[in-house]
């Protein structure tokens, strides 16, 4: 289940990062497995996204993937944000950044709030010289959907859409597969360098434990032994 609900953590000297993956490709893995077939290469998928995730070079250990959010051009000066990052969202909750505070800081174009330092840069360098890029926005979520309707700076309109909205509004961000640490089937922590090597050993010590369970299941389907009924006992007595 660590594929499905993926794993983030930090220990004494260990830390941890395991994406979320798609239960219909791990099934169908496992498929394969029992067929005898290599599993096929999985990447991470979040149930309800409706961005992009690719993958990218890698300069670490394990793949690297680009997480992009969704935005596009619907009036003169006129954006429309319809899907964000992966762990951002329109309020911080938990683990999740805060991307309004990321948007009010454009409205100021100073920079002077953000879910974080890099989002405060961010913000700075997308309204150059500390002028504001965004005139307004409106919000027209729902609980699993988001909906920025932003009114951009008619001026800066032209240089946001040259330098592209994912990179000016912060829309993407970047997971890896290279910190993937876990305890091995004897206990042991150790890092795997792909989830095919961890569904991969996961299925070996998950058969063994199935066989188990069928041996003790046909035990339990042994006829009883044989006693003799109340009558025949009867009939011995002298």
């Amino acid at each position: 289940m660590v594929l499905v609900n993926g794993a983030e953590g930090i220990g004494t000297g260990w830390s941890t990062y395991v994406p979320n993956f798609n239960p219909k490709e791990i099934v169908e893995n496992l498929k394969r497995l029992l067929r005898g077939e290599a599993p096929e290469p999985m990447a991470p998928w979040y149930r309800g996204f409706r961005g992009d995730v690719a993958e990218v070079p890698s300069k670490t250990a394990g793949k690297s993937y680009n997480i992009s959010g969704t935005a596009s051009q619907s009036g003169d000066h006129t954006i429309e944000i319809t899907e964000l990052p992966v762990r951002k969202w329109t309020q911080a909750s938990g683990q999740l950044l805060d991307y309004k505070e990321f948007l009010e800081a454009l409205l100021k174009g100073d920079g002077s709030k953000g879910p974080k330092d890099d989002d405060k840069k961010a913000a700075k360098g997308a309204s150059a010289g500390g002028e504001p890029l965004l005139l307004d926005y409106k919000e027209h979520h729902t609980d699993t959907t988001v909906h920025f309707s932003c009114d951009v700076v008619p001026a800066k309109m032209p240089d946001l859409m040259a330098a592209g909205l994912e990179a000016k509004l912060k829309l993407s961000s970047k997971i890896s597969t290279g910190n993937m640490m876990l305890f091995d089937a004897e206990g042991k922590i150790r890092r795997y360098e792909s989830p095919e090597e961890i569904l991969t050993e996961f299925f070996g010590m998950r058969l063994q434990y199935y066989e188990r369970r069928r041996v003790a299941l046909l035990q339990g389907l042994q006829p009883a032994p044989a006693w003799p009924c109340f009558s025949c006992l009867c009939s011995t007595v002298p």
